[in-house]
């Protein structure tokens, strides 16, 4: 009797975590975001992403708008067509990432070929120096030449008569070579101080860069899509941007065709709005049907 008791209990319990799990079950968010085009796009050279997203929406069912995880992660320009496809993916809270590729028109001036001849010269690393101090030895050689002329003037006017005036022609040597000496260190001391002052003004003044590590040395996605790369990120984080500023700038760097099937070995970094690059993290991509 006791032990029909026991097998009634278990049974009892079985019965409720089983019905449990299956509610648990269809609580799971399972569906991705659907996001919607609420405007026309078109894209010149000077839109921003910024001005790209404004024309879309994310919404979920669970988590209701998530727009503020919408990233542009590819823009593909179709010179033929004069249009861009442009690829944008957002995610929930429970991981759910969902895409979509929208056709925008460009302007007439996007095409456009760049004018040649503008270039802008630069010098090399120290030819800048090279040409300042290359200027003051000029300079330098220049005085030195006015002070023997002036000298050798003095010299053919001033006949030696007597011994007094020898001695007093001395003397003018004597003051003149001192006087050359002195020019001579103020020239010199000149260019050390160019030398000097010319490598503190062109130092580069370095800027904190964004942190960016990947949790997983590869990444799937489906053919015709970037990656999702919220699903690989460990940190992303900037003294003064955003997660979300950071992640719709992330680029990558080697050879990459989400049309082709295939595994491509690339590097992937992403920059602040001040221009400062992360670390490029190595990571495999692996493109399925």
């Amino acid at each position: 009797m006791l032990e029909k008791k026991i097998f009634i209990i278990l049974s009892t319990i079985n019965m409720v975590l089983i019905i449990g799990v299956v509610v648990l079950g269809f609580k799971v968010d399972r569906q991705p975001p659907v996001i919607t085009v609420e405007g026309s796009i078109v894209y010149t050279k000077d839109t921003s992403e910024q001005e790209i997203l404004s024309n879309l929406c994310a919404v979920d069912e669970v988590d209701g708008d998530v727009s503020t995880t919408l990233v542009v992660e590819k823009i593909v320009p179709s010179e033929e067509k004069k249009i861009v496809w442009i690829t944008c993916g957002a995610g929930d809270e429970s991981g759910n990432i969902s895409k979509i590729t929208v056709q925008a028109s460009c302007d007439d001036t996007f095409f456009e070929k760049k004018e040649e001849g503008n270039e802008v010269f630069q010098l090399v690393a120290g030819e800048a120096e090279s040409m300042i101090t290359s200027s003051v030895e000029a300079e330098t050689e220049t005085i030195f030449e006015s002070i023997e002329d002036e000298t050798e003037e003095i010299v053919e006017s001033e006949p030696d008569e007597n011994e007094a005036e020898t001695e007093l022609e001395e003397e003018r040597h004597i003051d003149l070579a001192i006087d050359m000496d002195e020019e001579e260190q103020e020239v010199i001391d000149e260019a050390e101080q160019v030398e000097i002052q010319l490598p503190e003004e062109q130092t580069p003044i370095v800027e904190e860069r964004p942190e960016f590590v990947f949790s997983a040395s590869e990444v799937k996605t489906s053919k015709g899509y970037n990656p999702a790369w919220v699903t690989v990120i460990s940190r992303l984080a900037d003294n003064k941007d955003s997660y979300e500023t950071l992640l719709r700038r992330i680029k990558i760097e080697g050879v990459f065709d989400n049309t082709v099937v295939g595994s491509y070995d690339v590097f992937v970094f992403v920059t602040d709005s001040d221009g400062n690059e992360s670390l490029h993290n190595p990571i495999r991509i692996i493109v399925e049907e």
